[in-house]
Parts: structure tokens; sequence; C-alpha cells
């Protein structure tokens, strides 16, 4: 079994987190909050009146050219990483999920090649 670790591609990596963190490994998170409802919406970055913002980003998972099952994340704009996490192991790579439009897609309103941004609400 192996652990995960961001896999960006060279130009994404700087400009979205505002360092670079390819290879790093992500620490295990989990939320905890008083409000029962929690949801995750791909494809914007705000929550529908009445829920609150927990946190934003960029939607995450693994490349679509891997065999391996992927779930997608909503990946924090400001991601942490453990410390002394840097060794390229391989295991599950985290991408950041661009659109592809085709005959099946929203375009518009999305662009093709874009990143997709996310957010996480409680209710």
């Amino acid at each position: 079994m192996y652990g995960a670790e961001y896999q960006f591609e060279t130009i994404d990596r700087n400009y979205f987190f505002g360092r670079d963190i390819l290879n790093q490994d992500p620490p295990c998170a989990v939320c905890r909050t008083r409000r029962s409802s929690v949801m995750m919406i791909p494809g914007t970055n705000q929550c529908p009146d009445g829920w609150t913002l927990e946190y934003h980003g960029y939607l995450s998972g693994g490349h679509a050219g891997h065999t391996s099952s992927t779930e997608f994340i909503c990946l924090d704009a400001d991601p942490e990483v453990i410390l002394g996490g840097s060794v390229s192991s391989e295991g599950k790579l985290f991408y950041i999920s661009e659109v592809r439009c085709g005959s099946s897609s929203l375009c518009p309103p999305y662009i093709n090649g874009r990143e997709l941004t996310c957010v996480v609400c409680t209710k």
C-alpha cells in the first residue's frame, strides 16, 4: 500500500499554490463541524444561500490515463504537506482536474482546458 502525493504539471505548480508541492505528501484530514450536512460542489467557489463556506480550492483526483479507481476531492487552495514527505514513490497521485469539452460536457459555461474550482459547504 502506498501513500498519496501531489502530482501537478510544471506550469501549475506555483501558479495555483504560490509554492512547489510536487511529490509532497498530503496529510489525512477529517473535518469536524457542528453542522450536520456537508457537501462538495465542483465548478464553483461559492456556497449556496444558507450554507457555510468551510474551504474552497481546486477539484483534484487521479489521472484519466491511470487504470486505478479515483475519487474527486476538493483540494484546499492552501494545501498542507507532511514534513519530510517529499520522496516520489508514485503511490496515489492527485492531479488538478481540467475541463475537456466534448459531446456530453457543459461547455459553455466551462472553458476547455481550464482547471475546475470547488467548494466545501456545511449546513
